[in-house]
């Protein structure tokens, strides 16, 4: 059995509340699984309540800090199944497209479930972008469209022209690590599979 909803409420929870003992909990006594997917602007969240077990109801909460949580939605009703596991999924509409999402469960005052965090980046029309720009630090976070996961290869080239790295990846978006890069510019291309297309930039170091 599979629930779907968008119902959007306005309920603030605080993480480090005391109401909430377990906020920084990292598994679940009653869920198989809980997942958070981006696509197209959207986040859809997806899982399962293990066998034998049961809720009065699901809130969903979503957070940017993953301190301050506010509900975002709601499934009414007795949850789970006496001796099948029932899977639910939920998605959201409006994320923070600035950053991290984080997303917790509160199924039905059994427990808070633990949290999980997904990207979601607004390219505003442009091809990709790169968080912080310039770099400033030892990590960047490169943002690109690439709507079908489809496997990408990344190639970083010196100002020089020569080449410094190669990654592949089916996410749209890549973790740089840039401890050991020079100040200077640097120039990138994103190659998809079976077509001409290319998505190519420049990158700055501070």
């Amino acid at each position: 059995m599979k629930s779907t909803v968008s119902i959007f409420g306005t309920y603030a929870l605080l993480c480090f509340s005391v109401i909430w003992s377990n906020c920084g909990r990292t598994q679940s006594s009653i869920l198989d699984q809980f997942i958070a997917e981006q696509f197209d602007g959207k986040v859809i969240l997806s899982w399962t309540i293990a066998a034998g077990n049961s809720c009065n109801g699901i809130t969903i909460f979503r957070s940017t800090d993953s301190l301050i949580y506010t509900e975002i939605g709601e499934i009414s009703g007795v949850c789970g199944h006496v001796s099948l596991p029932v899977s639910y999924s939920f998605t959201d509409d409006n994320p923070s497209t600035t950053g991290t999402n984080y997303y917790r469960l509160d199924l039905g005052g059994v427990e808070l479930s633990y949290s999980v965090a997904v990207d979601v980046m607004d390219l505003n029309g442009s091809l990709y972008k790169l968080v912080p720009n310039p770099i400033n630090s030892g990590s960047a976070q490169l943002y690109f469209a690439n709507p079908t996961s489809q496997l990408v290869t990344f190639y970083l080239f010196s100002a020089f022209g020569q080449l410094l790295e190669v990654m592949h990846t089916n996410e749209d978006v890549l973790s740089l690590s840039t401890s050991n890069w020079s100040p200077g510019s640097y120039f990138f291309s994103i190659v998809f599979p079976y077509s001409t297309q290319r998505i190519g930039g420049k990158l700055s170091m501070q």
